[in-house]
């Protein structure tokens, strides 16, 4: 076996035992990242479909952290006040009943908004240097 091979062999070896880690690191964000979510679960979905993984695309690895429900980015960073409309119907069911005990109708809803309760960036930010340790040991680099 000529040199060149040994060190193309050894390179390929680095590269699986490459991807292997970031698909540790992915489930290892994943699960650190649903343990630190701040909000209040009330159906437990946004939790539950907190994604970690990664992906190999040619020569290039992605390693990713994200939400798997559409109202992630809005846990993520917050909403502004806004006016929430009926869409296709005359009103919206308030969820009160009237002193005659009809529902309560009403045709808008001033939304006072609602706070940031990011989990994504600060879970990669408190796992980033560790990240970066093994990625140097694997590599044979100085720490």
């Amino acid at each position: 076996m000529s040199l060149e091979e040994i060190f193309t062999e050894q390179i390929k070896r680095r590269q699986a035992a490459t991807f292997a880690l970031v698909q540790h690191w992915g489930g290892r964000l994943e699960s650190d990242a649903r343990q630190s979510a701040s909000w209040n679960d009330r159906t437990g979905h946004a939790r539950q479909n907190i994604q970690g993984g990664a992906e190999q695309r040619g020569d290039i690895l992605i390693l990713y952290l994200s939400h798997g429900m559409r109202y992630g980015t809005f846990l993520e960073t917050g909403t502004k006040p806004h006016v929430i409309r009926a869409k296709s119907k005359k009103g919206l069911y308030w969820g009160a009943t009237r002193a005659n005990g009809k529902p309560l109708i009403v045709r808008k809803v001033n939304h006072p908004g609602t706070k940031a309760r990011p989990v994504i960036e600060p879970t990669m930010r408190r796992n980033l240097n560790q990240i970066k340790s093994d990625l140097k040991e694997l590599w044979g680099g100085r720490q």
